[in-house]
């Protein structure tokens, strides 16, 4: 067998200067996606476009092949046509308070809405204390007041008509009104009472007892009297707070009428604000009781505190989401894709050994940010995340953004909410590498139903006459990014040539644009390093070489063990049984080949044909 050396050409395709007319990539236009990825691009436009569940996008490629760069490209266009995505508020839920309600506002009303209801707390805490601090509140509790103590005193003139004539007097003690012994008008003491007359005594008891008794019946009517005084005041108290928020709710009812579920909300705001008038006041709320000589007492309301009232926090507004009008759909890239950040959080405040929550401080989380719009994730560092990935399965799967509250495992004993959901209108993206694709495929029984659509990047294209060019522009492109010197066209073909030897073939080039950009960057510090204006051929050389030179330690090795005979190699000549072999060695970006010397056992054989699969016991 004749064996046939190849020519050159065939081991090294250099690149033809014809088809790089121009003298340095300063001439030349860039590129505003990459180049070569045209199935991807249409995987992903169409990924975007179509409206139905489950058709969310999983970029498939090895890493350098500018999938999120081909991926904001084709969203920067698409959001701007998009309908810009609603606001979203936490408020408080007057009927059901470990459960805030999540209002829906059109985009760019959500911060009005927060500011016109913290606008009408401030005005409700100066209305309100002006009402029952005014003279019309004063004189109508002094009527009630007034009633109550003409009760008061009919109930003691009819108590002592019924003592008239007897040795006995009804006296008010501390302990309420007593029925006590009297002679000639004098109230007796037990010493005094134990020296009359038996039948003295007798009679004066009859006289006790039937008194007694006419008081126990008298102040049974006083719960009754008591119950009618607080009616009459919580009436009043009603009437009055009705008149200071009427006209103040007014306004915004007519500005959100509109709106179902935020005119509700202030609806129930105004019911819960009259019903709960004393915390617009002093802490000193109305009281009608009994005094300590048995005397029904109304304690008025004092006037407010100007200080923030902790307790107002329930009539505040938590903006969850706010956009602005017009913006078009939100591009959401979620860096750090940890459950809090996905989702959101619940945080909490530590009050006396407990971890109150309070809907106020309810945080968004990406899926908030992105919803009506795009989100972006990175697979491996969201499968790197405990319980990420399966919440975020869910959210799309049910269609709504469920917050989860943590800290089970904490010491402190823990008040939760349980926030009304968000309904969840996103498409997803993610983008990794093919293992990671085909590992989910092939072990979650819901990525083939969450990920319809793949987007699957190349890592080679055509080296042909219209790819060289686009290549050119591309170097133009990240020399501009990454403020870099320009790039002669000598310079250019170099890379281009490079660009085959890292595709492993002479018809290709490497799509691995991250790796043109390390050269380039090197190149440009040799350049910088050799006062030039521009990045020549010369300058990717030594890149070139420098990157070998850091990495080509244990080839080096390899080659000093085949010199000094360590590892025997033949070179000439013939053997029976033996042959040369090239080993490819990868370590990191970094691949070299080794000679190897490949032998085995050879004899005559019996004239037969030999299976192989047979003879080593493999077939059958």
């Amino acid at each position: 067998m004749t064996v046939k050396p190849l020519s050159i050409d065939k081991l090294y395709k250099a690149c033809d200067l014809e088809l790089l007319p121009f003298k340095t990539t300063a001439e030349l236009e860039t590129l505003n996606m990459p180049i070569g990825q045209e199935r991807a691009s249409s995987a992903i436009s169409f990924g975007l476009r179509v409206v139905a569940e489950g058709y969310n996008i999983f970029c498939v490629g090895p890493e350098g092949t500018g999938k999120n760069n081909l991926v904001k490209h084709v969203l920067s266009t698409l959001a701007k046509e998009g309908n810009t995505p609603d606001d979203w508020c936490y408020v408080h839920n007057f009927n059901e308070e470990h459960k805030p309600k999540a209002l829906r506002l059109p985009a760019g009303m959500g911060s009005m809405f927060a500011k016109d209801i913290s606008k009408l707390i401030q005005d409700l805490e100066v209305s309100i204390p002006a009402a029952f601090e005014g003279e019309e509140y004063k004189n109508r509790l002094k009527v009630i007041e007034d009633r109550f103590q003409e009760q008061k005193t009919d109930y003691l003139n009819e108590l002592q008509k019924s003592t008239s004539g007897k040795n006995v007097s009804i006296l008010r003690m501390p302990v309420g009104l007593v029925v006590a012994p009297t002679k000639d008008g004098e109230v007796l003491t037990p010493e005094a009472f134990d020296k009359l007359d038996p039948e003295e005594q007798k009679e004066l008891l009859a006289d006790l007892n039937e008194a007694q008794a006419n008081l126990e019946k008298a102040v049974k009517d006083v719960p009754k009297w008591e119950k009618e005084q607080r009616e009459l005041i919580e009436k009043l108290n009603e009437e009055v707070a009705n008149f200071a928020v009427k006209h103040i709710f007014e306004d915004i009812k007519k500005r959100y009428r509109n709106i179902r579920s935020v005119y509700n909300y202030i609806k129930d705001l105004n019911n819960d604000i009259i019903d709960n008038v004393h915390l617009f006041l002093s802490d000193e709320e109305m009281e009608a009781g009994v005094d300590e000589e048995g005397q029904m007492i109304a304690t008025p309301i004092g006037p407010s505190k100007k200080n923030e009232n902790p307790a107002l926090r329930r009539y505040k507004v938590n903006v969850l989401v706010k956009n602005e009008n017009d913006s078009g759909c939100p591009i959401v890239k979620l860096e750090h894709p940890t459950l809090s950040n996905l989702l959101g959080r619940m945080e909490r405040l530590q009050q006396y050994g407990a971890l109150i929550a309070d809907f106020n401080l309810i945080k968004s989380g990406a899926l908030h940010q992105a919803n009506g719009g795009f989100l972006i994730i990175e697979a491996r560092d969201l499968l790197n995340q405990p319980n990420a990935w399966d919440a975020l399965k869910r959210c799309l799967k049910f269609k709504k953004i469920t917050l989860e509250s943590g800290d089970e495992d904490s010491t402190l004993s823990t008040i939760t909410l349980d926030p009304e959901p968000v309904p969840l209108d996103v498409k997803v993206i993610l983008v990794g590498e093919p293992d990671l694709y085909y590992l989910l495929a092939d072990n979650d029984p819901d990525f083939q139903e969450l990920f319809k659509v793949e987007a699957n990047f190349t890592s080679t294209l055509e080296r042909n006459v219209e790819n060289i060019s686009k290549y050119a522009k591309l170097i133009a492109t990240l020399a501009k990014k990454y403020d870099l010197r320009s790039f002669n066209r000598t310079a250019v073909a170099r890379l281009i040539e490079y660009s085959s030897r890292v595709s492993e073939d002479s018809e290709k080039l490497t799509a691995h644009v991250t790796l043109i950009s390390d050269i380039m960057k090197e190149a440009d510090f040799h350049a910088k390093l050799n006062n030039s204006n521009s990045v020549g051929k010369n300058h990717i050389e030594q890149a070139i070489e420098a990157r070998i030179r850091r990495s080509d330690r244990l080839r080096e090795k390899m080659t000093e063990q085949i010199k000094r005979g360590t590892i025997m190699i033949d070179t000439e000549g013939e053997r029976v049984g033996q042959i040369n072999a090239l080993v490819v060695y990868e370590f990191g970006n970094f691949s070299f080949g080794r000679p190897a010397r490949i032998t085995c056992q050879a004899r005559v054989g019996r004239g037969n044909i030999i299976d192989i699969e047979r003879e080593v016991e493999t077939g059958g």
